[in-house]
């Protein structure tokens, strides 16, 4: 295909500042049909910004767009989506009470002269695009009783059902189990031979190799490189992202001090950990590693007191511990960041200052249980 046929989307100075913060400055981006360019960069570099304003969510302050050839300005989601321009979040937005054709559709759904939804148009859309993806599914099966795994995949079929050119992906394997993993790239790969361009956001550079005909390079909301495939390999990509070589760091150890945790042959009731024994010293990092299921986040849950464990000993600083609460786990100098922040770790509503202080308010009450609020931002 002739170069001018084959280039589907192109960025072309493209800037966006919040405030006195410069986002993105001048960046330029191509992606042609029937290929994986992955954009990469540390936080902060400008990657989010710049898909937001490819589907419509953010406004650039200067620049253009052309898709096909023809400029275009997407000032709103839908107008993006209607383009051929869909994008995938990493926080993924499938409504869990309804079916698996009810979100593919949602709010485009076919109905009859009555204004009612067509059920059986409804399912039969669905599955005729289900079966384009080579989805086997029963179309009217509840999202909630799907994995995290196939939850991605409605949101790619709905993002497709908008007869999509370009499709963005941020962070798609975040919460994916290595079997899942490996059906979204299957599933990639057949959407690259249908002539789709994708555009695909990670800061796994594995995936990147793996997947990536183009990668570009962001750091400080500027372009720092645009390589083929064959041009890049991992030290590469990370020099280019934080601007200097990584030196090989000597492999001594560091200096540890006593045991401050001693987890010894704990077992759950739910039988999911059996047996496991771990310790931590002072001035240590200990890496616990493992896919989805393998049990990482009930192991935290029974050291911070979510969770009931069936035997087995906890000991901190010497101490045999037997925590009932997260409280028991807090007053001993256990801290927890759960693994879902969004939904476990904070409360989005409320302001900064609380959400820093929650657990510590009770050194914070004043008389009548009012909390010391000019204390507590202080």
């Amino acid at each position: 295909m002739p170069a001018s046929e084959s280039l589907l989307l192109q960025v072309k100075e493209i800037s966006k500042a919040f405030g006195g913060a410069q986002a993105l400055a001048g960046v330029d981006l191509s992606l042609e049909r029937g290929t994986v360019h992955a954009v990469v960069g540390h936080n902060g570099a400008g990657k989010s910004t710049l898909m937001k304003i490819l589907s419509g969510i953010v406004q650039p302050d200067t620049g253009r767009l052309l898709l096909n050839g023809e400029e275009i300005a997407c000032r709103h989601p839908r107008e993006a989506q209607e383009r051929g321009i869909s994008m995938v979040h990493q926080e993924l937005s499938v409504i869990e009470d309804l079916d698996v054709a009810e979100n593919i559709f949602l709010g485009r759904e076919p109905t009859h002269g009555s204004g009612l939804t067509n059920r059986r148009k409804l399912d039969r859309n669905a599955k005729e695009l289900l079966q384009k993806l080579d989805l086997d599914w029963r179309v009217r099966t509840k999202c909630s009783a799907l994995s995290v795994g196939e939850k991605q995949m409605v949101e790619i079929a709905r993002a497709i059902s908008w007869d999509a050119n370009v499709l963005i992906l941020d962070e798609p394997t975040s919460a994916l189990s290595r079997h899942e993993q490996d059906a979204l790239f299957d599933l990639i790969q057949k959407l690259k031979a249908n002539g789709l361009g994708i555009l695909y956001i990670s800061h796994r550079l594995d995936e990147i190799l793996q997947l990536a005909d183009t990668v570009t390079v962001l750091r400080d909301g500027k372009n720092v490189g645009k390589l083929q495939r064959g041009q890049f390999d991992h030290a590469a990509l990370i020099e280019m992202m934080i601007g200097r070589a990584i030196e090989k760091t000597s492999s001594a150890e560091t200096k540890q001090g006593e045991k401050i945790l001693d987890i010894a042959d704990l077992h759950s009731r739910s039988g999911r950990l059996n047996g496991i024994n771990l310790y931590v010293k002072s001035g240590e990092i200990v890496g616990l590693a493992g896919m989805l299921g393998s049990g990482r986040s009930e192991l935290f849950e029974c050291l911070f007191g979510l969770r009931r464990y069936e035997t087995g000993t906890i000991t901190i600083n010497g101490a045999t511990q037997q925590f009932k609460s997260p409280i028991d786990a807090m007053t001993k100098g256990i801290g927890l960041v759960p693994e879902d922040r969004k939904v476990q770790g904070i409360f989005a509503g409320t302001a900064l200052w609380k959400n820093m202080m929650l657990a510590s308010v009770h050194d914070l009450f004043a008389r009548l249980g009012f909390v010391k609020e000019g204390q507590a931002r202080q």
